[in-house]
């Protein structure tokens, strides 16, 4: 029996969870609520969580690839591999500061600057992932 590619079904989570998180930030940053930071700092965190099952699987779908592989794979699963790390390592930060005394605290906007850079990798690994799919049917067959 084949197995059903899982990781194009979990990738989404983590993509979408990042995206709105950093959006969310920018927006507390903008307008100063806390509300709307801690909204984003929830979205990153979970989003943070699920990409370490999304990259697990994608590392299991890659160990089965047959063939040649294109650039696009490598870039792909080199991005790929380090935005968790990017991500836990900006939540980390983030919890650091939580617990930090003194007034040399980062300013939020430039946690939401970290978070934007890891957001544009998000992005490209996503369009990556995408073109892959398209051109080689990665991840759509069993």
């Amino acid at each position: 029996m084949d197995q059903v590619p899982i990781h194009p079904f979990l990738v989404h989570f983590p993509i979408g969870g990042w995206l709105i998180g950093t959006a969310l930030l920018w927006i507390g940053v903008v307008k100063k609520k806390n509300d709307w930071l801690n909204a984003s700092w929830a979205c990153l965190g979970i989003a943070a969580v699920m990409t370490v099952p999304a990259v697990l699987a994608g590392q299991s779908a890659i160990a089965d690839f047959q063939g040649t592989w294109p650039p696009e794979l490598v870039r792909h699963q080199q991005i790929g591999t380090l935005i968790p790390f990017l991500m836990v390592g900006l939540l980390l930060i983030k919890v650091h500061t939580l617990f930090k005394k003194d007034a040399k605290k980062p300013p939020e906007w430039t946690l939401a600057l970290l978070a934007s850079i890891v957001a544009i990798l998000v992005i490209y690994a996503g369009l990556l992932g995408g073109k892959l799919v398209y051109l080689l049917g990665a991840g759509s067959r069993g």
